[in-house]
């Protein structure tokens, strides 16, 4: 329940083998860069690609300096900049480093020979494991879908309706709508920003207020703790943070069975409005 969140549950930082699915995939990369650096370090013009190479094998692939970063920056995100950004385009150069290491004398036999490892690599990367974030997450290919998500035009509509019914609101919302709601409506203040890591927010806010907006911002999908402890704390944060405005699932009984239990506690709702899937709920 979200009376039990702490940060160590979240994590400190995605594992490396997060980013290509398996061990084996994370283990072919190293083997490739480590091959890669020692073909083409030789040349001056190459250093840059070596020194890219060790960095990111010395800062962050090590497991110990990864948690380093990721404890000084913002944790579950660290791994998108640091991993995600420069060792998929190292791999990409480094079996073309392999292949063409020997192209210019293509009759030689190592030529063939160095070539092969290259190709022979990359295969074993390809098919090694499911292309997936976990190994338990089946992928399924289609056809790209909108640029942007629906989401973003509902909450479009669902800001109009708040602005033409209050000028002063803050907001408690459904993560798919709260995750728009800065870009339609800079000035609107949320209780949670509706990203999937909010483990990031501890870079600009304290520990203990984002698990308290944490816990707050669930009742608008998953929090069913409905024990008189949590109502309190709940209440107590509704008034805290002077929540008035609720964005939840039009059919979500545990959402609405909290407007309900809140009304014990003299937050009770004064008006609410439907609009497509979601209801608008104002205190």
């Amino acid at each position: 329940s979200a009376t039990k969140i702490s940060f160590s549950e979240l994590g400190t930082v995605v594992p490396v083998n997060a980013s290509f699915g398996s061990s084996i995939r994370e283990a072919i990369v190293l083997i490739t860069i480590i091959i890669a650096v020692a073909f083409i370090s030789k040349k001056a013009k190459n250093r840059q690609f070596t020194l890219l190479s060790l960095a990111s094998i010395v800062i962050v692939i090590n497991p110990f300096t990864s948690k380093i970063i990721a404890a000084l920056s913002a944790a579950n995100a660290e791994w998108r900049i640091a991993w995600a950004a420069p060792i998929p385009i190292l791999f990409s150069i480094s079996i073309t480093a392999i292949i063409r290491s020997h192209a210019a004398s293509l009759k030689q036999r190592t030529s063939l020979f160095f070539t092969a490892i290259g190709v022979t690599l990359l295969l074993l990367f390809l098919f090694s494991g499911k292309w997936t974030l976990r190994r338990d997450n089946n992928v399924i290919f289609g056809k790209p879908g909108p640029t942007i998500e629906k989401e973003y035009y509902q909450t479009l509509s669902i800001m109009k309706i708040i602005h033409e019914n209050r000028t002063d609101h803050v907001i408690a919302a459904l993560p798919q709508i709260a995750a728009w709601i800065p870009l339609v409506s800079e000035n609107s203040i949320l209780i949670l920003p509706g990203h999937r890591y909010p483990s990031v927010m501890r870079t600009i806010i304290d520990s203990n207020e984002l698990e308290e907006r944490i816990r707050l911002a669930s009742i608008t999908s998953d929090n069913n703790d409905f024990s008189e402890n949590n109502l309190k704390d709940i209440s107590h944060f509704f008034k805290k943070y002077k929540v008035n405005t609720l964005i939840i699932k039009k059919d979500n009984s545990n959402a609405n069975n909290w407007i309900l239990k809140l009304k014990n506690y003299n937050i009770a709702a004064k008006k609410t409005v439907t609009i497509d899937d979601f209801s608008i709920v104002f205190f």
